[in-house]
């Protein structure tokens, strides 16, 4: 994630590259036919790749640094129950996580509290 010539990199860059190493250890990129979805959101930038049954994405708002209560709509899910995982992109942490379940082939997403105002925050979702 990261221009492969780039040389000057500080220990802050070298900490969120790790972060993102971490958020990406468990996701099977060679096996899993994930696809770019079309989310729509007009207060909010939302980024998610996802399968028939289970998915990742990234979130931030435009016009705020809080992305606390953003609601969007992730489609294409087989319907069932889910785990939604968060993950706080500035610390590197997972946060809480929570069932969720999938109607008429949409699954609701609501973003959690953030400590802070902090600008963006990505997910995973996965069938139990």
């Amino acid at each position: 994630p990261v221009w492969w010539q780039y040389r000057h990199l500080s220990d802050q860059d070298w900490d969120h590259l790790s972060y993102i190493a971490d958020f990406t250890r468990d996701i099977d990129f060679a096996n899993v036919a994930f696809a770019p979805l079309d989310i729509e959101n007009e207060q909010s930038d939302i980024f998610v790749l996802a399968a028939t049954d289970q998915g990742f994405g990234w979130l931030r708002r435009i016009n705020q640094a809080d992305t606390t209560q953003t609601i969007f709509n992730v489609p294409g899910l087989k319907k069932g129950k889910y785990w939604l995982q968060w993950f706080d992109t500035w610390s590197g942490k997972y946060m809480q996580k929570v069932k969720i379940k999938v109607k008429k082939g949409v699954l609701e997403i609501a973003a959690p509290p953030l400590v802070g105002q902090q600008k963006d925050i990505a997910f995973k979702v996965k069938r139990k």
